[in-house]
C-alpha cells in the first residue's frame, strides 16, 4: 500500500529525489504480538541501498509480548494504537508518518536491499510521464469490496483464483508466479516436490474449468 503525501496550497511542489523537508519514504508496519519475526523485517529495512532516506513506523496494535521492545532496539519510531484491527494500526501510523511517500507492509515480510529503490525509481518514472492524481473511476477490488460482485465472482475469482490457486502455485515454485499471493518464505533451496506441482495443475484445471462455467452462466 502506498500513499503520496497532499500538499497545502501554500507548500512549495514536493521533491521526490530529496529528503530535504523530511524523509522520502516512510514505511509503516501495523504489528500484534510479532516478536517472533519482526526482527527480521526490520533487519531487511536497515539493509535497504536506497540513500534518500526513510523512517520505520511500528504501531503496536495491543501486543502483549516483546514486539515495541524489539521494534525500539532495531530503531523504528514505537506508535500505539489502541483500536484493534489493522486498518486503525495502518491509519495510526500513517498519520505519524513525515515521509513524503508512506509505505504500508507486514511485520512478517522480509525485502530484498533494492526494494526502496525500486519505489522510488516507480514514482520518478510516473512523475516524467506528468502530475501523480488519484483516479477514482479506477478502482482497485480489494479482498472486501470483490463482496459486492456476486456469489459466482466470489467463488472463481476470490476463492479459487486468488486463494488457492495462486497460494498453491506460488508454494509450489517458491516465487510469486501469480503476484496476489507472496512466496512463502524459505532460507534453503528445495526441489519442489511432485505433490506440489500436481495440486498447482489440478487447481489450474478447476479454477478455468469454473471460470468458463460461469461465463456460460452469465450468458444464459
Amino acid at each position: 500500500m502506498l500513499l503520496v503525501r497532499r500538499r497545502r496550497t501554500s507548500e512549495a511542489p514536493c521533491d521526490l529525489t530529496t529528503d530535504a523537508v523530511g524523509p522520502r519514504f516512510s514505511v509503516v508496519i501495523p504489528a500484534f504480538n510479532e516478536e517472533r519475526l519482526i526482527g527480521d523485517c526490520l533487519q531487511s529495512l536497515a539493509r535497504q541501498d536506497f540513500t534518500g532516506g526513510h523512517e520505520v513506523i511500528v504501531v503496536d496494535n495491543n501486543c502483549t509480548d516483546d514486539t515495541a521492545e524489539i521494534a525500539r532496539l532495531y530503531g523504528a519510531i514505537v506508535v500505539r494504537e489502541e483500536t484493534p484491527g489493522v486498518c486503525a494500526a495502518r491509519h495510526r501510523g500513517t498519520l505519524t508518518a513525515r515521509g513524503q511517500i508512506v509505505v504500508s507492509s507486514d511485520a512478517d515480510t522480509v525485502f530484498g536491499a533494492g526494494w526502496l529503490s525500486r519505489i522510488a525509481q516507480t514514482f520518478r518514472q510516473l512523475r516524467s510521464r506528468g502530475r501523480i492524481a488519484f483516479d477514482r473511476c479506477n478502482p482497485t477490488l480489494t479482498s472486501a469490496r470483490r463482496l459486492t460482485q456476486g456469489l459466482a465472482y466470489n467463488v472463481v475469482v476470490s476463492f479459487l483464483f486468488y486463494y488457492v490457486l495462486a497460494v498453491t502455485l506460488n508454494h509450489a515454485t517458491g516465487r510469486a508466479v501469480i503476484g496476489t499471493a507472496p512466496a512463502f518464505r524459505n532460507d534453503r533451496s528445495r526441489p519442489v516436490s511432485r505433490r506440489y506441482r500436481l495440486s498447482g495443475l489440478g487447481w489450474l484445471t478447476v479454477a478455468a474449468a469454473a471460470t468458463a462455467l460461469t461465463a456460460r452462466l452469465m450468458d444464459n
